[in-house]
């Protein structure tokens, strides 16, 4: 919110006095919080605003971390936030199958490896 002392014409001349007020809108389209999970906003819904992401007990965040409203609306979030439960690992998309998986659980870390196939 702001006010100016100045009017400006169509030519972009100054002519006499006046005012006027600016108030920015609301940003459009907040985010929504990731299942099992939370969203908290530092400045509400105003523009400049970012919109964070968090999970519950147990769960990891993949994804976006956090957003900004920029130009009076919320961008979507690139990758899309989401809760995980935590030591279950997540594929990575295109990278075809896995020759094996290392993960975290309960504090300690597990190898699993696809079943071998043999062919007589």
């Amino acid at each position: 919110v702001g006010s100016q002392a100045v009017l400006v014409t169509a030519g972009n001349q100054v002519s006499g006095a006046g005012s006027f007020t600016y108030e920015a809108s609301p940003c459009a389209g907040p985010p929504a919080a990731p299942a099992n999970g939370a969203v908290a906003f530092s400045d509400g819904n105003n523009p400049g605003s970012v919109a964070t992401f968090s999970c519950d007990p147990d769960y990891d965040l993949t994804g976006a971390s956090s957003v900004e409203c920029t130009d009076d609306a919320w961008p979507t979030p690139n990758p899309a936030p989401a809760c995980v439960e935590a030591g279950v690992p997540v594929p990575i998309a295109g990278a075809g199958p896995p020759l094996f998986l290392l993960f975290l659980l309960a504090g300690a870390w597990y190898l699993a490896r696809p079943p071998r196939v043999r062919t007589l």
